[in-house]
């Protein structure tokens, strides 16, 4: 199959402290931290010791090789592979959107609860002045209430949450998108995927049962394998909707808990998802979505090119953070949200001025935000439960949300 050059946008997260991981990570895969014991995780923030960017070095792989490299599955081939023509979406408004994306010419929505993807070739006033009929849809596979997709220039993952699914996609000799391969059996409700170029790797989240599930390619060919699964046992029984890669770390957001658990921010190494720190929010941020930056929509230096690598990132962002809330502890979306915060730490004190509720200043309001992305300077944000405001853009600019407007 032929497969397009893609890239793709991810969202990013704040430091512990204000301070910032200056395109770099915490040390090496499973290398213990300076200064670190076994209550590492419930040390202050100022005691996690960040190291310097060249540590993201040592998460570099040789190329994968499945004649010679281990590896768990190689999933299953859909009858009905590389038959699929193109198929408009007939629905003319979104249910419960969850992210946008653009991978080289493609932009690609997920469209959760009509459990498809849509997908749009063009520049951003193509997509902005589309209307959702013009949209493509990526082939079914009987997908099931999908979150996200990632691609590495060459296929895409995209995570089928309530089949409990990954599935493959790449171009076929016509340039359509066809699904390739699909891996059953992912954890307990897959929901966010993401590609680490340095580890040349793609990472779904089981999102409730703590497995970050690894998946490679051999250079030059599309076939994917499933190489490793890796568990954080202080996640196990937590619902966590995404995390960020930082060099050699892995930052998971807040979740809600079956048992009890405080609602934390958790810092883990990415080789072995071994807890570093955590940082505890207020229960009513307990069902956090995302933490990303507060960047000038000018800066060319960040998310450059929309890509999923996050070595380049200025995570000590003078500006803060913003934080998207789905619902408080008990599972309650009258706390959704937006935020605004200059550190992890901010998030234990809601009436801190360190805290700043920007959702109905520079929204509607009373739905619920989800993922948002960054694509050439511009956020993208989807939003739940009001029709009309289903996904929005907006700008910063000298420090201050601008500019936004809804979408679909």
């Amino acid at each position: 199959m032929l497969c397009a050059a893609a890239i793709l946008s991810l969202g990013g997260c704040s430091l512990p402290g204000g301070g910032s991981f200056s395109s770099g990570s915490p040390g090496a895969e499973g290398e213990e931290v300076s200064g670190a014991d076994d209550n590492s995780a419930e040390k202050e923030s100022a005691d996690v010791i960040l190291e310097d960017s060249s540590s993201a070095e040592n998460k570099k792989q040789p190329p994968f090789d499945p004649e010679t490299d281990s590896y768990i599955s190689e999933g299953t081939v859909p009858s009905d592979a590389g038959t699929d023509d193109t198929r408009k979406n007939t629905n003319t408004s979104l249910s419960v959107p969850t992210i946008l994306k653009k991978i080289g010419e493609d932009w690609f929505l997920v469209d959760c609860y009509h459990s498809q993807i849509l997908y749009l070739s063009g520049d951003e006033e193509t997509m902005e002045s589309s209307e959702l009929t013009d949209w493509n849809v990526l082939p079914a596979e009987g997908m099931k209430q999908p979150h996200t997709i990632a691609g590495d220039g060459t296929v895409l993952l995209a995570d089928d949450t309530e089949n409990n699914r990954v599935l493959v996609y790449c171009k076929d000799e016509n340039g359509i998108w066809q699904c390739s391969q699909v891996f059953t059996d992912i954890g307990t409700r897959p929901h966010f995927s993401v590609y680490d170029s340095t580890a040349d790797t793609f990472y779904v989240w089981s999102s409730e049962n703590g497995e970050l599930y690894c998946f490679r390619r051999a250079e030059g060919d599309t076939k994917v394998y499933l190489t490793e699964v890796r568990s954080c046992e202080r996640l196990k029984n937590t619902y966590v909707r995404s995390f960020t890669v930082m060099g050699s770390s892995i930052l998971f957001v807040a979740g809600t808990s079956g048992s009890g658990d405080t609602p934390a921010v958790i810092l883990c190494n990415l080789g072995d998802l071994a807890v570093r720190a955590e940082y505890p929010v207020a229960s009513q941020y307990a069902g956090m979505v995302q933490i990303m930056p507060v960047l000038e929509s000018s800066d060319e230096t960040a998310y450059a090119n929309g890509s999923d690598t996050q070595e380049d990132f200025p995570w000590g962002s003078s500006e803060g953070y913003f934080a998207t809330i789905s619902t408080d502890a008990e599972g309650s979306q009258d706390y959704a949200t937006i935020l605004r915060i200059s550190s992890l730490e901010a998030l234990t004190d809601p009436a801190g001025q360190s805290v700043q509720d920007i959702y109905s200043t520079y929204f509607v309001g009373g739905g619920t935000p989800y993922y948002m992305s960054r694509i050439d300077g511009a956020y993208f944000l989807t939003e739940h439960r009001l029709p009309g405001h289903s996904l929005w853009k907006f700008m910063v600019e000298d420090g201050a949300v601008t500019d936004e407007k809804s979408i679909f």
